[in-house]
């Protein structure tokens, strides 16, 4: 990805990143313009989704991950510190209904939407 910013008679440098449209690093004066490439995001998988007993998520940071379901009333109803690429999580005694799966992302956790169908 190309990043060019110009002021009429000067040229600048972005060094940095841009994720889902948030831009991170510093602008300098420089005398060129260079490429900035995206950070590469690890593609997390949710599934089955509607789950019935078991949700697994793979893609995970091995080094560690804080997992986290909460329902809709924003309730935490499952929290659990993972240590693989991959987790399950026992939904089975959950109630029939929409939940929210928050994932560790780069920056920020992403909220994966969960349906829990027995």
């Amino acid at each position: 990805m190309w990043l060019c910013l110009g002021i009429i008679g000067e040229r600048y440098q972005l060094v940095g990143t841009v994720i889902n449209g948030d831009t991170t690093g510093t602008i300098s004066p420089d005398s060129s313009i260079v490429p900035v490439r995206e950070k590469t995001l690890v593609k997390v998988k949710v599934f089955p989704n509607p789950a019935n007993d078991h949700l697994v998520i793979e893609g995970l940071d091995p080094s560690g991950a804080m997992l986290a379901l909460f329902d809709l009333q924003g309730r935490r109803v499952i929290q659990r510190t993972v240590h693989a690429s991959s987790a399950t999580l026992d939904v089975s005694s959950l109630s029939d209904g929409i939940y929210i799966l928050s994932v560790p992302g780069a920056r920020h956790f992403i909220p994966v939407r969960v349906v829990v169908a027995h």
